[in-house]
């Protein structure tokens, strides 16, 4: 008997120290991959969530009724993905998984290292005018207390504080 004991005690000081040690694998190895794969914002189907949070501009996701609308910025396109693109890879535990007209990151969180996946559409308006379509999804758990949606008004305020944002018409 105290041998099984000494075997449990081993194997939970095992567990305990590799989730401890290396988070990031710990998850993969029981959820499978973190990056939860493309998705086509203007027509999914979205109708809110607790683990979710999509945000897109006026009029532009067809299917799904937005979280919150996304500004609508003075720049180009071209500039407001480079603007983007600067921000993600500058982000800390977060990684560009596809930049191949969408981008697509996963971005971890702080302390559990929970992974979650963020698909992004840069989309022209007009000249020099552009916003953003986001959907952040998580991948383990039926509520992130918010975290989606904080990360997402964040990228905002940082594009906003990097380029003029156009005062809504107020329609």
């Amino acid at each position: 008997m105290k041998i099984i004991f000494l075997i449990l005690g081993a194997a939970l000081v095992a567990v305990i120290g590799y989730f401890l040690l290396d988070r990031e694998r710990f998850w993969t190895t029981f959820f499978g991959s973190a990056d939860l794969g493309p998705v086509d914002i203007e027509s999914m189907e979205y109708s809110g969530g607790t683990n979710t949070h999509l945000i897109c501009p006026p009029g532009y996701c067809k299917n799904a009724k937005a979280d919150s609308d996304a500004p609508i910025f003075a720049v180009s396109g071209a500039e407001l993905r480079q603007g983007l693109l600067d921000q993600l890879n500058a982000a800390p535990r977060t990684t560009i998984m596809a930049d191949d007209g969408d981008i697509r990151v996963v971005s971890r969180t702080d302390r559990m290292r929970f992974p979650d996946t963020i698909s992004i559409r840069v989309i022209d308006i007009a000249d020099n005018q552009a916003s953003v379509a986001m959907f952040s999804r998580s991948q383990i758990g039926r509520s992130d207390f918010g975290v989606n949606g904080s990360r997402i008004k964040s990228i905002i305020r940082r594009l906003s504080e990097r380029f003029d944002v156009v005062p809504s018409t107020g329609d």
